[in-house]
């Protein structure tokens, strides 16, 4: 069976030496991504203060993907709160942060949603963080929501 490049992938970018690719039973190269962390928060009715993920051992890219849904509406208004990473970039020792969920859909009714990924390249011996802003509720019954985060080694 001949190898070939996928359309948008360069060769050698499958992590193998002189840009082999091993191929798996379905005949398919495998994911090169690994999950490494996740977190998986509910009936949050609060803003959460920054949260370790991931203390990260190895420097090098890392890929974030977090989804925020509201859980129960409020009684009157509310707002999903915006997802926030923060990270330790590997090139410039500088603390950054990026907005990386901001809710798509504002109703306030439970299923409103907002998802992201977002790459970084993460310094060794630091960690990988995340914390939620703009949570707004109004009314006798809070808006709850729920966040589910994955942190995967992209090498």
């Amino acid at each position: 069976m001949a190898l070939r490049a996928l359309s948008g992938i360069p060769s050698g970018s499958q992590g193998q030496p002189n840009g082999v690719a091993t191929l798996n039973a379905a005949g398919k190269i495998p994911p090169a991504q690994t999950v490494y962390a996740s977190s998986d928060v509910v009936t949050q009715a609060a803003n959460i203060g920054a949260t370790t993920i991931y203390a990260v051992p190895s420097a090098g890219l890392y890929r974030v993907n977090a989804y925020a849904v509201v859980t129960q509406a409020a009684t009157t208004s509310s707002t999903l709160p915006n997802v926030v990473i923060l990270w330790t970039d590997n090139d410039t020792s500088v603390a950054l942060s990026s907005v990386n969920v901001t809710p798509t859909n504002t109703a306030n009714a439970p299923g409103a949603f907002g998802n992201a990924d977002i790459v970084i390249s993460a310094k060794s011996g630091t960690n990988i963080q995340y914390q939620t802003s703009n949570y707004a509720s109004s009314g006798a019954t809070p808006m709850q929501y729920a966040v589910h985060l994955r942190v995967e080694y992209l090498g």
